[in-house]
Parts: C-alpha cells; structure tokens; sequence
C-alpha cells in the first residue's frame, strides 16, 4: 500500500482543495456577484451602441464636475496599472492602416477577464474571480473613439546622417462616459500629427532596417500625439 507523506496532504489543504472544490467555490462566488457584472456590463454595451450617433454629432465639452479625473490604462505586454480607472474602445474604422495605429490604445483584458468568467460561471478560482472583478468595476470611464480620416506617416529618404520623412495626420472624434451611471460626459473632435523631429536608431543599420525603424517611430510618435489629445479632451491625467 502507498501512502501520501503527511506534509503533502497538508500543502493540498493548504491550496484549497481539489479542483473541483475549487470551482465550485468559484462558481458560489460568481452567483453572488453575478448581477453586479451584468449591470455594469449593460452600461457598457449600451455606450458602444450609442457612441456612433453621439460621435457624428455636436459633442459638448467634456465635464467632469466633482468626479476624479481620468487615467488611461493602455495595451501592455504584461502587467497592468490598478490605478487607472479609464479604457479606450475604437469603433471599428474603414481601412486597417488605421486600426492598426490605434489599437494598441485599447487595453482590452479588464473585459475580456470578466467576459470569461461569466462563460465559464465564476472561473477557476474564487480568488481569480475577486481579483478580475475588482478590475473590472474600477473602470470608471470608456473613451469611445472613432475615425474620420487618416494619413499615415512615410519615410521618403534616408542618409547616412538624415532620414526625411512626410508627417502623418489622423482627425477622429472622442466622447467619455461615466460607466457607474452611463451618462455621456462630453466630447469633441481633434486632429493629430506627427512632431517635426522623431529619433530612432540608426547607427550600425543599413537603408533597409533604418527605414523600417523610422516607420515604426512614426507611427509610434503619432499614437502618442493621438493619446495627447485624448487626455486633453476627456481631462485626465
């Protein structure tokens, strides 16, 4: 007969349980906080469905009243920012060049996290649920952007000491809701373009990879310019 040492069984009870207990703890989680999600989810489908219209029209500066400011969390390889209580969505533009430049605006997990527990009824883990809905509920603001018209920057020379390049421009609209009541703050219509002057590497690099490095510098300096006057118009830090 084998026998499990004692210390492993105690690691075992120490980790919670079987995976199923801990799934069926998940599960007694998420019915407890289920309609919390579903509320705040609503508001956030029903900004999404109404921005289009809103993001045509005359938009009024935004106002936050006595409300904290806005801080925008962006896409990020790994790790996240638990002080950020805003996100960016982009409306789905006409041409990929310019999706391509925006999205890598959108944090997209703070969702996508909830999203899944809700499919798979709470999660894993009790404690994996707790932690994605704190996210989730700390979102405060959606910035709902949408394309009119964009330019993309163009490297047209490069030198051994210079790299000429045409400025890109993209022109979009932004409104800001409060997803705790779903409430349209305001918005406004911006242009943005790149800044006369973007450094990159060049030294050690032929013509080829140079003008690949300015490429993305460009692109990477007009997303910054975008984001610079997102904050400006939805007033955050």
């Amino acid at each position: 007969m084998r026998y499990v040492p004692l210390i492993l069984l105690l690691l075992l009870g120490a980790c919670g349980g079987s995976g199923e207990e801990r799934k069926e703890k998940a599960a007694a989680a998420w019915a407890a906080v289920k309609g919390e999600y579903e509320a705040r989810n609503a508001l956030i489908v029903a900004a999404l469905k109404e921005a289009p219209d809103k993001l045509s029209g005359n938009l009024e500066p935004v106002v936050l009243g006595e409300a904290p400011k806005p801080k925008f969390e962006t896409h990020k390889v790994s790790g996240i920012d638990k002080t950020a209580n805003a996100r960016i969505a982009v409306l789905d533009a006409e041409d990929a060049a310019s999706s391509k430049l925006l999205q890598l605006l959108v944090e997209k997990r703070w969702r996508t996290d909830m999203d899944k527990n809700a499919a798979d009824n709470g999660g894993t883990t009790e404690g994996g649920l707790k932690a994605d809905l704190e996210q989730y509920l700390a979102v405060r603001y959606l910035c709902v952007v949408k394309t009119t018209e964009y330019t993309p920057p163009k490297i047209t020379d490069t030198s051994l000491f210079k790299v000429k390049f045409e400025a890109g421009q993209w022109t979009g609209t932004a409104a800001l809701y409060d997803l705790t009541t779903g409430k349209l703050l305001g918005g406004a219509s911006m242009t943005a373009r790149n800044t006369d002057s973007v450094k990159f590497k060049t030294e050690g690099i032929d013509a080829d990879e140079q003008k690949r490095l300015g490429q993305v510098a460009l692109e990477v300096d007009l997303r910054e310019q975008v984001l610079a006057l997102l904050k400006t118009t939805c007033q955050a830090e």
